[in-house]
């Protein structure tokens, strides 16, 4: 057998005190396993994965497509203006205008004069 340096004689110690202990064997384990192995299995139809998860996926898919489309289609419908909401738009339009749009009434209007003149070389 193969000798193992020195310095693993510390471990090889520990290891050795510490080590767990060895079930029993089974006496009959081995007659067991070949009975079982001679014994006819059944034939099983193999139950494929997805049709048991296509069986709640599709119910649920329906189901949070309808709740989404309810719930969108109330979210993006506009709600109907009230008076005062009307008024409070309407004024608002009004002050914005007024106070882009410059006063052209009575003297004051602006003019803009076009003088021509010839670069000097």
């Amino acid at each position: 057998m193969t000798q193992f340096p020195d310095d693993d004689l510390p471990l090889t110690a520990f290891l050795r005190q510490n080590r767990s202990t060895v079930p029993p064997a089974a006496i009959d384990f081995e007659d067991r396993l070949m009975a079982t192995i001679a014994a006819p299995q059944p034939i099983q139809q193999p139950r494929s994965q997805w049709r048991q998860q296509l069986r709640w996926a599709v119910p649920t898919t329906i189901a949070a497509s309808l709740l989404i489309a309810i719930g969108s289609y109330q979210w993006m419908t506009p709600k109907t203006p009230t008076e005062a909401d009307l008024a409070k738009l309407e004024a608002f339009m009004q002050n914005s205008w007024e106070g882009s749009v410059p006063n052209t009434s009575g003297t004051e209007t602006l003019s803009l004069e076009m003088t021509h003149s010839e670069p000097s070389l």
